[in-house]
């Protein structure tokens, strides 16, 4: 989800267009967001998700159904893709904070792909060493 956001910060958008379609997407994941909790923590039904996500987008029942379903079958999917990405932004901008006019946004990237999928708590671990070491 934080690639997703960078879309507009690289200026990739050639027309308002392509960024409604940013922006409709993370409606989306707004929505996805609400199923998961609703079905995991408030105790939703298949049935309540799916209205819920009629009502809040442009989906049909059937494309409805089969988000609820999804997300119903791998509990905290959505709320982990969200914390990842805030994750990743809070150690952006600590890293911006700490390196102030010598934070390079390709070096910061290096970072945070160069070992692959990790968990959040190793990725920060090493982006606190990245920051220790640089100048």
């Amino acid at each position: 989800m934080y690639a997703e956001s960078l879309g507009h910060e690289m200026v990739l958008y050639s027309d308002p267009w392509q960024y409604y379609g940013h922006l409709n997407y993370a409606m989306l994941r707004a929505n996805r967001l609400v199923i998961d909790t609703g079905i995991h923590e408030m105790g939703w039904s298949i049935q309540q998700g799916v209205r819920w996500m009629t009502d809040h987008s442009s989906m049909t029942d059937a494309q409805a159904a089969a988000e609820v379903e999804r997300y119903a079958a791998y509990p905290a999917q959505a709320l982990s893709y969200k914390t990842g990405e805030l994750q990743i932004l809070a150690l952006r901008k600590e890293a911006q904070q700490r390196l102030g006019s010598k934070f390079d946004i390709k070096a910061f990237h290096d970072q945070i792909l160069g070992g692959g999928s990790m968990p959040l708590q190793i990725l920060q671990e090493k982006v606190e060493r990245w920051l220790e070491r640089s100048p």
